[in-house]
């Protein structure tokens, strides 16, 4: 595929994105130098890409067999600039392979990365990203006449849902004016035309989860009225929320309590019982 424009090179990723079992992925230095420099720029400005420490192992370009090696990295001492190399030991002849540093270079992508620069394309920066299963929850968008959550799902392709609806991410994505920008209107029309069925749908153990994570977030950033502002977001009621609150704390408090192992206690009556009777 010819790489000619930042939309170009966003859709690429994310298919590859959509392929993967992990939540991410590596890009080498290889892959780096056939996108051109200023969509490559774009894509580290709206954080898509992300670079990472040094490859472990890269492709030996030593001679015609190719193949993936470890890198021996010596770094700069008093005497030596640093210096990175593969030792060969496939073919009499391979010896060492001196390393440029420039190839030891390399960038993730994350559906993490992804889902958090969507959400903020929405106006929900203050709001969290909570990954739920298989679908990255993004907040609530308010389309005028209803409000909806709205998420992201890695299938054959990055799938947007709101309101029952699925739109593959890229349809509602546009680069104009070195800015990238989501369709926004299509997104709050699915909100308000909602289908009745989804297959966003979140349990409510998950939810109440995310909302005791969005209300730590809020204490943490001195907000008062966390509650008020977590029903506002979620258009519930303030009652709603603080039940689902609580909920939460009690099942995260069960969890870190531990639970007693006297396999016996029920085979030998206590003290107190041999009284009773």
């Amino acid at each position: 595929m010819s790489i000619t424009s930042v939309i170009d090179y966003l859709s690429l990723l994310l298919r590859q994105l959509a392929a993967v079992d992990d939540d991410k992925f590596l890009i080498s230095h290889e892959e780096r130098v056939e996108v051109p420099d200023d969509v490559w720029a774009t894509m580290a400005q709206l954080k898509i890409v992300q670079q990472v420490q040094y490859a472990k192992s890269i492709i030996c370009d030593g001679c015609e067999e190719n193949c993936v090696r470890p890198v021996v990295i010596y770094q700069a001492n008093a005497k030596s600039p640093a210096r990175a190399f593969i030792v060969c030991d496939v073919r009499e002849d391979g010896g060492r392979v001196n390393v440029e540093f420039e190839r030891l270079n390399q960038w993730l992508m994350s559906k993490r990365q992804l889902a958090e620069m969507v959400r903020e394309l929405l106006g929900n920066s203050t709001q969290s990203v909570a990954k739920d299963v298989a679908l990255w929850r993004l907040g609530m968008v308010d389309g005028g006449k209803h409000k909806s959550q709205v998420s992201l799902k890695f299938d054959s392709d990055v799938m947007v849902l709101a309101g029952g609806h699925k739109v593959p991410l890229m349809e509602l994505l546009s680069f104009e004016k070195d800015a990238l920008k989501i369709d926004l209107k299509k997104i709050k029309k699915m909100v308000n035309e909602s289908t009745g069925f989804s297959d966003d749908v979140e349990s409510t153990k998950a939810r109440n989860a995310r909302m005791l994570k969005r209300k730590n977030e809020l204490k943490s950033q001195k907000v008062r009225n966390f509650n008020q502002q977590i029903a506002n977001e979620e258009n519930l009621s303030l009652a709603t929320v603080k039940n689902a609150i609580s909920s939460a704390e009690k099942e995260q408090n069960a969890q870190s309590t531990p639970q007693s192992s006297n396999k016996f206690k029920n085979i030998f009556p206590t003290q107190s019982s041999q009284s009773k009777n």
